[in-house]
């Protein structure tokens, strides 16, 4: 699965541009759709929204992802904070159609929590981890996948 941790600023997405003109976004039940902004509010361009939060931390997965999973994985690794919140992230599809992917944003006061994230999430990785100062992107072992290795490799022992 794969894995983002960034201390950044949420801003709420109004508007996605796409094919040649800007459409309205509306949230889904208890999710809020937004943007990753920069600490200096900086954001692409193709997106219209009201303002910047202050600094935060978000974790978000790819658009194949549920946010159930990414919340199992999180709690596997002990990464799992009480005061996340759910977000949408906008994305493309392969077929370059709109879409979005799961994650979640905490409150302002566990924005310092990116080294510890770091830390795990590196130590946890399956290939190689790509981080800066500001985030950390990686690949770490599905749940499912683990235990089917496990159940794989103890039939092998076993035979």
């Amino acid at each position: 699965m794969y894995l983002r941790a960034a201390q950044c600023r949420f801003a709420p997405l109004q508007k996605r541009y796409h094919r040649g003109e800007y459409k309205s976004v509306s949230d889904k039940k208890n999710v809020k759709r937004g943007v990753l902004a920069g600490l200096d509010r900086s954001h692409s361009k193709d997106y219209k929204v009201s303002y910047a939060s202050d600094p935060l931390l978000v974790v978000h997965g790819k658009h194949e992802a549920t946010h159930e999973e990414i919340e199992t994985k999180l709690k596997a690794l002990g990464l799992w904070l009480e005061s996340f919140h759910q977000i949408e992230l906008p994305r493309k599809n392969r077929k370059g159609e709109m879409t979005y992917a799961p994650g979640f944003k905490s409150t302002p006061r566990n924005k310092n929590q990116l080294d510890r994230f770091q830390e795990v999430l590196d130590n946890n990785a399956t290939h190689l981890s790509l981080s800066s100062d500001t985030d950390i992107e990686v690949t770490v072992p599905d749940v499912q996948r683990t235990i089917g290795d496990y159940s794989t490799s103890r039939q092998a022992l076993n035979d």
